[in-house]
């Protein structure tokens, strides 16, 4: 304005509250107050220069593009501040963290004059915000979305079917870690055990019988062979995200089991939203049964087997028949030398299951 004059257009641009922890897969949202303390209503611009915006972060004012115009009255002539939102998305590559983004208001004619890029230049521009959410001790400042807790995923010989079995003290347990794997802008390659991985404290085995699904009853961490609480983190981990486990299982009963993993992520902190917090995998079921089956009763016929007769031998509990046979069942008779058996010859066993 000429000197001597009173100002039509004297933009304001405030953060009045800084977003917190943002889970990557949702926008960041910045509560902004525009005002005009100039004497007259104007028309004003709201932008960012792309130089700030390296990555491609998205952002936009209630649903204003970029370089679209806001309309101010005059705090003068019975205006106010005009609160909104400025969302900001992750850029197409998915990083987390961004630098911080100035953001510039300018009156409208000003920033037609100058071609919508050079305003900032030459100094025409009536004011502007830096937007960040982080600040380091250095006093460097950051937009910076918070992972989602790890979404591990069993892995291996055990999902291969829709169930498992063993009849082993101990089970092998092998998960996969999807941030560590190679994709299109290699930036997801994080080990558990990186320092990248910040907000991860730890991946566990739960266990539960399938009985206590139905009353809802909690589930149990599983151990090791140090009878400590098995944890993937610390775990040897391929540079593929492969890792694995040996859970002790020799205490516990024959039945059968919900297995699941869990992550646990940013110390529990109850104030954040549950999926930075935790995550669980879908649970397999699996038959945990160490007590190998007995002979029930006398086989039959007890006495006068003839030739050719089929001799009749329970067992106190099913066995596992499908094929390939997993059961050995070998048979001793007095006086022959030679046992029958139900696996050393697959085509016509001696005995059959």
């Amino acid at each position: 304005h000429e000197y001597g004059t009173l100002p039509i257009e004297e933009p304001r641009i405030s953060v009045e509250e800084l977003p917190g922890p943002t889970p990557i897969d949702e926008t960041m949202l910045f509560k902004m107050g525009l005002t005009n303390t100039g004497y007259g209503n104007s028309t004003f611009i709201l932008y960012h220069e792309r130089k700030d915006n390296e990555f491609g972060l998205e952002m936009s004012f209630d649903d204003l593009n970029q370089g679209e115009h806001v309309e101010l009255a005059s705090t003068h002539l019975g205006g106010a501040t005009k609160y909104g939102t400025f969302t900001v998305a992750p850029g197409p590559e998915g990083n987390y963290v961004y630098d911080s983004v100035t953001v510039f208001i300018a009156s409208k004619c000003d920033f037609e004059l100058e071609n919508h890029r050079t305003i900032s230049a030459l100094n025409k521009t009536k004011d502007s915000v830096k937007l960040y959410n982080i600040q380091d001790l250095d006093g460097n400042k950051f937009i910076a979305f918070t992972p989602l807790c790890l979404a591990a995923e069993f892995y291996g010989p055990l999902t291969y079917g829709d169930s498992f079995a063993t009849n082993s003290n101990t089970l092998v347990i092998t998960m996969l870690n999807p941030n560590n794997q190679p994709n299109e802008y290699n930036n997801d390659v994080t080990p558990m055990a990186s320092e990248d991985m910040i907000n991860l404290d730890a991946v566990k085995i739960e266990y539960r019988k399938v009985s206590a699904r139905s009353s809802n009853h909690g589930w149990t961490a599983a151990v090791g062979e140090d009878n400590e609480v098995i944890d993937f983190k610390t775990q040897n981990e391929t540079n593929m995200g492969i890792a694995s486990a040996v859970w002790d299982i020799s205490s516990l009963d024959d039945f059968e089991y919900e297995v699941r993993l869990k992550s646990e992520c940013m110390e529990n902190n109850d104030r954040l939203p549950k999926k930075l917090r935790e995550f669980y995998s879908e649970p397999m079921v699996g038959l945990i049964d160490k007590t190998p089956p007995k002979v029930f009763g006398l086989p039959q016929p007890s006495a006068n087997l003839a030739p050719g007769d089929s001799h009749v031998i329970q067992f106190d509990e099913d066995l596992d028949c499908e094929k390939p046979h997993i059961p050995h069942v070998t048979m001793h008779v007095s006086e022959i030398v030679s046992p029958f058996d139900s696996f050393s010859n697959a085509v016509n066993p001696q005995l059959k299951l």
